[in-house]
């Protein structure tokens, strides 16, 4: 009826109803009862913890159906040094929140377990793993922490898939901080690694994507991906002060490894049988060793954008093929800021910057690699220094200001027992010797570079130590280089302290 109200038939009015019962009669609303299980007990339902349990022989507490929850509120699960503090298998849609174990074998034991979480649960001091799974898929952990066990922090082993690790720490464990194990597709995001014995992340046959995680002090590698990790991406992680690597790549393809951050490790980033990598954006400071090394085994990799700075050994070594290099920078390294080596054959430089490293800008030992519009400015050494390098191509590219000991005996281009090399409008200018070839230094082609002077640093423009029936007399060919602010390169036979200087 118009004008008329009513409560009955509606929900405001319901609740109303519902509230002034309550109010009138003096009901409070049902809250969960806490309870004090046994050790071993078999949980299922909805439970809440009112006291500590244990110490246990064997299990602490043992989950016995899906659905269940179970809040420890804070209190502590204690044991003699087997079984697990918690013990889940065989179901799914678990909760486990707000729990401390401690003293166990396996601190939380997860046995194909599915489409559950643990938040804010603590595992420290236990004998063996912090939290472990096993064949266990799409489980959610989330603000845990696993301190001072006697293995890993965290182990997720038999094909524990698509797991999801968010704001976890493993923090001083006796072996790793997080192990993957032939377990693929987990995502790790936010989740810290610190002072563990081994590597602070370890990923074994286990392809993941890792953002914006961070491994610190740890004994070995912060990241190690191992034996088939392959497909692996990772993205804004930051390593710190491990005692080996801070990224590390073993046997593992195609991986990916976009904006992160090593710094004082013994090298920035280490690849190692790893083929067709792809590093863009990352960085790589105070290491002790090699900013970025990549092995004879780890070909085809392309490296963008990248930087190396302040590393005690060389900014970017490279022993392998066929990779491209572009838009790197290397800066004040306590050796040359590029240095390939070995078997580094048919790589290719595009627009890199070597400045102000203590060795030279680039140092090549490899052959058939491509050089184009590189720059090499105020190194300790040469700009670019071939030594035993045969058949390389250099083209546009700048030396300028490399000066050694004194500045006075730095060289924009150094070739030493190098032959067959081809360098093709290359400038050098504010050298101590534009272009050095030594009496080893055969059959290279040197046309239409340029040599430009300033003050008294410049000792020569073109000097060829070697002898042959090519340009002049030397054993290297010369044609249309320009020397000294546009003048063109002369040959001074009359010099007595030179025997083919230009």
């Amino acid at each position: 009826m118009l004008g008329r109200r009513t409560f009955g038939n509606s929900l405001p009015g319901l609740l109303l109803l519902t509230l002034l019962f309550v109010s009138v009669l003096g009901v409070s609303p049902v809250r969960a009862v806490a309870i004090s299980p046994p050790c071993g007990a078999t949980l299922t339902g909805s439970n809440t913890l009112g006291s500590d349990v244990g110490p246990c022989f064997g299990n602490g507490l043992i989950i016995g159906g899906s659905g269940t929850t179970l809040n420890c509120a804070g209190h502590t699960i204690s044991g003699a040094g087997s079984g697990a503090g918690v013990w889940i298998a065989d179901v799914d849609h678990v909760m486990v929140k707000n729990c401390v174990v401690t003293g166990f074998y396996t601190g939380y034991y997860l046995f194909d377990v599915s489409a559950s979480s643990l938040t804010k649960d603590n595992a420290t001091r236990n004998a063996q793993v912090g939290f472990s799974t096993y064949s266990s898929l799409q489980n959610v952990f989330k603000r845990t922490a696993a301190t001072n066990n006697g293995g890993e922090g965290y182990l997720l082993s038999g094909s524990s898939n698509g797991n999801q690790l968010t704001q976890n720490y493993a923090i001083n464990n006796t072996w790793w901080g997080f192990y993957f194990q032939t377990s693929h597709g987990n995502v790790l995001k936010s989740n810290y690694a610190v002072g563990n014995g081994l590597d602070g992340f370890i990923f074994d046959n286990a392809p993941e994507i890792v953002k914006s995680n961070t491994a610190i002090a740890n004994g070995a590698s912060g990241f190690l991906f191992y034996n088939g990790g392959d497909n692996s991406f990772l993205s804004g992680n930051r390593a710190f002060n491990n005692s080996e690597a801070g990224f590390k790549v073993v046997g593992s393809g195609n991986v990916t490894l976009r904006n992160n951050w090593a710094s004082g490790s013994a090298v920035g980033y280490r690849l190692q049988n790893s083929p067709a990598a792809t590093l863009a954006r990352n960085s790589a400071s105070n290491n002790t060793n090699e900013g970025y090394w990549l092995d004879s085994g780890s070909g085809g990799a392309t490296l963008v954008k990248n930087t190396a700075r302040t590393t005690a050994g060389y900014g970017f070594a490279i022993g392998s093929s066929s990779n491209t290099l572009d838009w790197n920078v290397a800066e004040r390294n306590g050796a040359a800021g590029f240095y390939l080596y070995g078997t580094a054959v048919n790589n290719t430089l595009e627009r890199n910057l070597a400045r102000w490293n203590l060795g030279d800008g680039y140092w090549v030992e490899g052959s058939s690699n491509s050089f184009r519009m590189n720059i090499g400015s105020a190194n300790g050494g040469a700009g670019f220094y071939l030594f035993n390098a045969s058949s390389n191509y250099f083209f546009r590219n700048t030396a300028n200001t490399n000066a050694g000991a004194g500045n006075v005996t730095g060289w924009g281009y150094f070739l030493v027992g190098s032959s067959g090399n081809t360098l093709i409008k290359n400038t050098a200018y504010n050298d101590g010797y534009g272009f050095w070839l030594d009496p080893n230094s055969l059959g290279n082609n040197v046309t239409r570079n340029s040599v430009k002077s300033s003050g008294q640093l410049q000792l020569r423009g073109f000097y060829d130590l070697s002898t042959g029936a090519a340009t002049l007399g030397t054993a290297n060919f010369y044609s249309m280089n320009v020397c000294n602010n546009g003048k063109q390169a002369t040959w001074t036979p009359s010099l007595p302290d030179v025997s083919s200087p230009f």
